[in-house]
């Protein structure tokens, strides 16, 4: 009997317990769920102070991944001519050290800024690179040289091209624009000022662009334009693709990330992970087509005109020669052939004549089986460009013209 009575209370208990739950006690409301768009945002926040903390990581340590990674255009030009050349390795083309260069959204890329350095030129076959460096140092735009300016009393001479112009594999002081300014002192003193706004692997395309953003700024008197070696290299996708792929949301936020160390350690893990395959020669076209050429290089002869420049052309290593030359009769503009120059000096250096200073250092330069199997290592710098004697030869009959102008 103790046993049910015991029951009972506890039954009892249990309905007076229910009782006051639901009448005095109210339910605790559960938290709200989170909506997708506060997901988003937490997630997006966790994210961003990752990215930021690895950022600051990286920036701590110095870590730099290569410009290849920033602007691939030109690293994939170079893999483009992979197991075509006997002049170099494969290894020697992808060891090329693109640390100099930085991305530009409306350039592709350009050369950095303040740059005080010791180049190996990978552009010299490996059995003749031993010891030869050259010397380049970089203003505050990227460029070599003084600023662009005229100069209280002096007219400035601006030079827009490519590595020709650039002086690739050149010292200070020894490419056609340093010459050119030495040339035009010696002829009339105090009238001149020479600017090389030149870029290494820049196109016609590119140029115009870099007159537009910065060339026109300078108020030159002159503008000397030497494109057409890169505007015929063989790459897989053409200027034109590659700066529309810079446009847009989409081609700013690229270009963003591609300033900063952790999108470019993604990038170059990725790439280490899966390597591109090596472009395919049928992959490859012209990164300027001869048409686009003529119309650039219009673009750019008006636009100076429209300036108060007055332009000339240089070819260089043209792999458009007739589209210049065309162009510079029918717009009745100078037209300087420096690889006639080249060509004329190194029948005469073949012949045993020219200039001895020239020839001695040549020798010096290069044994004479190297000279005997490429007579062109006369002229020559490396593979692509010429040597300092030849930019002086191209640097006084730029200076006779423009001296013969000015009077």
């Amino acid at each position: 009997m103790a046993r049910h009575e015991r029951a009972q209370r506890v039954e009892w208990l249990a309905r007076r317990l229910a009782l006051h739950y639901d009448r005095g006690m109210p339910e605790t409301p559960l938290p709200p769920a989170m909506t997708k768009r506060r997901k988003a945002a937490f997630a997006a926040l966790t994210v961003a102070l990752a990215f930021l903390t690895l950022e600051a990581v990286l920036a701590l340590s110095g870590a730099e991944f290569g410009w290849e990674i920033d602007a691939p255009l030109a690293r994939e030009q170079l893999r483009g001519q992979l197991g075509k050349s006997p002049m170099w390795s494969d290894e020697d083309l992808l060891s090329a050290d693109f640390s100099i260069y930085e991305d530009d959204r409306t350039l592709l890329w350009r050369i950095r800024p303040g740059l005080d350095a010791e180049l190996r030129n990978f552009l010299l076959p490996a059995d003749l690179r031993a010891g030869k460096t050259f010397r380049l140092n970089t203003n505050a735009g990227g460029f070599r040289g003084p600023e662009a300016a005229p100069g209280e009393g002096r007219s400035l001479v601006l030079c827009l091209g490519g590595s020709g112009t650039f002086g690739w594999g050149l010292d200070e002081g020894e490419a056609w624009p340093e010459r050119l300014l030495e040339a035009l002192e010696r002829g009339k003193p105090g009238a001149f000022s020479v600017s090389n706004m030149a870029q290494p692997g820049y196109s016609s395309r590119q140029g115009l662009a870099l007159w537009e953003e910065r060339g026109r700024a300078a108020s030159p008197a002159w503008v000397i334009l030497e494109f057409g070696f890169n505007d015929g290299v063989r790459a897989p996708v053409s200027d034109r693709q590659a700066l529309a792929s810079r446009m847009g949301p989409a081609g700013f936020a690229r270009h963003a990330l591609s300033r900063t160390r952790t999108y470019r350690l993604a990038r170059w893990l990725a790439l280490r992970a899966k390597p591109r395959p090596v472009p395919k020669a049928g992959d490859l076209a012209p990164r300027v087509s001869p048409e686009s050429y003529r119309e650039n290089l219009e673009a750019l002869v008006r636009s100076c005109r429209s300036a108060g420049a007055k332009p000339v052309l240089l070819g260089m290593r043209n792999k458009y020669p007739d589209e210049a030359a065309a162009l510079a009769r029918g717009l009745e503009i100078p037209l300087v052939n420096a690889d006639a120059i080249a060509a004329e000096a190194l029948r005469n250096l073949q012949a045993g004549s020219g200039d001895p200073a020239w020839r001695e250092a040549v020798a010096k330069a290069f044994p004479r089986e190297a000279l005997e199997e490429r007579p062109s290592w006369w002229v020559d710098a490396d593979v692509a460009h010429y040597n300092r004697f030849v930019h002086e030869l191209v640097a006084r009959e730029l200076a006779r013209i423009l001296l013969k102008e000015a009077q």
